[in-house]
């Protein structure tokens, strides 16, 4: 089950059909799922258009593998994908083997999926990358700021004065 491309996010997993708990998550993130995925499956959506997040469901050890597997072609062939795996009851010892694996945000929940994902959602649907600054220093943009490099001298052997400013008091 692959619905189209999207540039928010993509949930990946491993299983061939979606459990309950991970039909609340689709639901609940409406991004597209690849399920029974592997590494050509992934390669081929990412291809498609490579989403911002690729959220690995788990919610069977042995899925455990397979997983390190794609989430460590992630960070070898699509490192710029943020990777977060949700763990559904499972151990914690599988949060060590997927970290191992570059996952960027590891999350575990016994219940309610969709809580969970409310906590985290919001922050990874806002991201649209490096934010830039609204504006850029005043003292870039003003004459007496620095120079630019189309006026400054870069080839002069002087040494700039230092600058002089107010005498300071000294206590002895």
């Amino acid at each position: 089950m692959t619905r189209a491309a999207t540039k928010q996010g993509l949930i990946v997993a491993t299983n061939r059909q979606a459990t309950s708990a991970l039909e609340e998550l689709i639901a609940y993130c409406d991004w597209p799922v690849l399920l029974h995925a592997s590494p050509q499956r992934l390669r081929h959506q990412m291809l498609l258009g490579a989403p911002r997040v690729a959220l690995s469901w788990l919610d069977d050890e042995s899925d455990v593998p397979a997983a390190i597997q794609l989430l460590t072609w992630l960070r070898t062939y699509e490192n710029a994908v943020r990777r977060i795996v949700m763990a559904y009851r499972l151990p914690t010892d599988v949060e060590v083997a997927v970290r191992g694996a570059g996952t960027h945000l590891y999350l575990a929940t016994d219940d309610n999926v969709s809580a969970l994902v409310d906590a985290w959602m919001p922050c990874w649907q806002r991201i649209e990358g490096r934010q830039k600054p609204a504006l850029r220093p005043s003292a870039v943009d003003s004459p007496d700021g620095l120079p630019t490099t189309s006026n400054a001298n870069l080839f002069t052997n002087a040494v700039p004065e230092p600058s002089r400013g107010p005498p300071r008091a000294v206590n002895r």
